[in-house]
């Protein structure tokens, strides 16, 4: 994968990086929340079902695909041309006060933005490297940054079929909820698709003239033709200036953008499409319609809670939004503190191993997944190896395994019944057999009731339990499966040896934590998991 643009030696990506993730973690929280109500803040988005190659994120075992290099940026960055109406970065329109200055591209930035020890980078490229990674500073803006509750970014590639899936339920938020609901686009285009840059530059070049939705649902609807003269083809049908055009898609300047977007998306670990921030909370790939409704409410209240706190709507969303970064679960983040695990405790799911574990495992997997049954087979041999430990599972079945929901509705139906062990062993056992007459068997030779368990495979009868469980995947950082958490530290597909070094230092933490908070020992997992921040 590559690491990020060559750059002059005076400064690095890490430089950049830091740069982002120091604002994040600091400046942005007093200063958003506070004086500069006029902040975009945050986005997220989901894409669809559909079916996935392997190439693109939600793949078993792995986190996904690398991108493409860019060019270094050169010595001169255009200014960004206005927006239209579909464009429409109403921030602009935020005043000035005295302790905020108004940058090229008409958005407000505290005068301490960029810390000392970043002031070698070139001024040109400072101002194109917004304050937060949620921004839509410099981004095609639909909807109305002034009155949404919601702003989704979507971090895409004009030529995966998942980032169009994206567009798709994005738009449809937008039919339902109208004004709520502004939406931002950064390109990620990636390195295996090799018509993705030059259509994230045509893009780049109908934005100058005010087109960029336009002409982004032109390559979404027409993606098996990415070729320069279908790319010229959008242009002259929208009635673009053909020469300015022309010079724009190839003008170096323009291609910063591209650089910017990608630093951006290498601060959130965005290395696959479709990567959305939904009021700053990060999704991975491929949800389905009802995942992201239950996420899209939640998101809703979230900011309505907020503001019932007495917050305007642009603070009461900053809030939100930064909330959701500084939770954002990445794999740079140290993982030991306790604000910084994952907040999943038991409660009433059915456990193997210690009835009162001081170290919990939880996965979230799939039973139609290879790595999934070798994964439970390791965590089976930790348990074994250690009194100590205890897990449950949770569901996260993909929209390409074609028996994956129906499997875990069988694990769900026989949870009930006090047999989810038995089915879920018999499921992983059997893989390439979980057809639905399978799962009859599966349930008969567990001695439950099989005409009950037909009816429920039927009507879908736990269809809210697994997306809720979806649901959680996504607000907890999951991005394939199996994933694990160890006392709340994610980890994913990782090795036996992985795992045991994972448990003793659960085993280390909960030493320093019983000493540091009292924690007593008898239901310590419970009770480390009541000190978690929420997700």
């Amino acid at each position: 994968m590559s690491t990020g643009p060559d750059v002059p030696s005076s400064f690095s990506i890490r430089d950049l990086l830091q740069i982002l993730v120091l604002l994040t973690a600091g400046l942005v929280v007093g200063y958003v929340v506070g004086r500069d109500r006029g902040r975009l803040e945050g986005q997220l988005t989901v894409a669809a079902p559909a079916a996935a190659p392997t190439t693109d994120p939600m793949v078993e075992g792995t986190a996904v695909a690398a991108l493409d290099p860019v060019p270094a940026p050169p010595a001169g960055i255009a200014a960004l041309s206005p927006a239209s109406d579909l464009d429409r970065a109403d921030v602009s329109e935020a005043p000035a006060t005295p302790d905020v200055v108004e940058d090229g591209d008409g958005w407000v930035t505290p005068p301490n933005l960029i810390p000392p020890e970043a002031a070698h980078l070139p001024v040109e490229l400072k101002r194109l490297i917004p304050n937060t990674p949620y921004s839509l500073a410099g981004t095609p803006i639909q909807g109305d940054v002034h009155k949404a509750r919601i702003i989704v970014t979507l971090f895409g590639d004009f030529q995966c079929q998942f980032t169009r899936d994206a567009r798709i339920s994005i738009d449809r938020l937008r039919g339902a909820l109208g004004d709520d609901v502004a939406v931002g686009f950064r390109h990620l285009p990636l390195d295996f698709h090799s018509d993705a840059k030059p259509a994230a530059m045509a893009s780049i070049a109908a934005q100058q003239q005010g087109k960029f939705w336009e002409y982004a649902q032109r390559l979404f609807d027409n993606q098996a033709r990415l070729d320069d003269a279908t790319l010229r083809s959008h242009a002259e049908a929208l009635g673009l200036d053909m020469a300015r055009f022309d010079a724009d898609r190839k003008s170096p300047q323009l291609a910063n953008i591209l650089v910017v977007d990608k630093l951006i998306a290498d601060a959130i670990e965005a290395d696959g499409t479709p990567t959305l921030l939904l009021n700053g909370r990060k999704l991975v790939g491929s949800l389905d319609p009802a995942v992201f409704d239950m996420m899209v409410k939640q998101t809703l209240a979230e900011v309505e809670s907020y503001r019932a706190e007495g917050l305007d709507l642009i603070a009461a969303r900053g809030k939100a939004c930064n909330r959701a970064a500084m939770r954002m679960p990445l794999q740079s983040k140290p993982e030991t503190n306790i604000e910084n695990l994952r907040n999943l405790p038991f409660g009433k799911l059915p456990k193997r191993g210690a009835p009162d574990p001081l170290i919990g495992i939880v996965v979230f997997s799939d039973f139609e997944c290879p790595p999934c049954a070798k994964m439970a087979k390791k965590i089976e041999a930790a348990i074994a190896k250690d009194a100590d430990v205890g897990t449950v599972f949770r569901h996260n079945p993909l929209a390409r395994h074609s028996h994956a929901r129906d499997a875990a509705a069988a694990a769900l139906f026989a949870e009930d019944y006090g047999k989810f062990w038995e089915m879920h062993d018999r499921l992983f056992g059997n893989q390439s057999a979980l057809d639905r007459a399978s799962l009859v068997r599966y349930a008969k030779e567990i001695g439950l009731d099989t005409g009950l368990f037909e009816k429920a495979l039927a009507t879908d009868a736990f269809r809210t339990r697994i997306d809720e469980d979806r649901l959680l995947a996504g607000l907890v950082g999951v991005r394939a499966t199996p994933t694990i958490f160890v006392n709340g530290r994610r980890l994913e597909n990782p090795t036996e040896e992985e795992i045991a070094t994972a448990l003793n230092d659960a085993r280390e933490q909960a030493k320093r934590f019983q000493e540091q908070y009292e924690f007593p020992r008898e239901g310590y997992y419970e009770r480390l998991m009541k000190d978690v921040p929420p997700n």
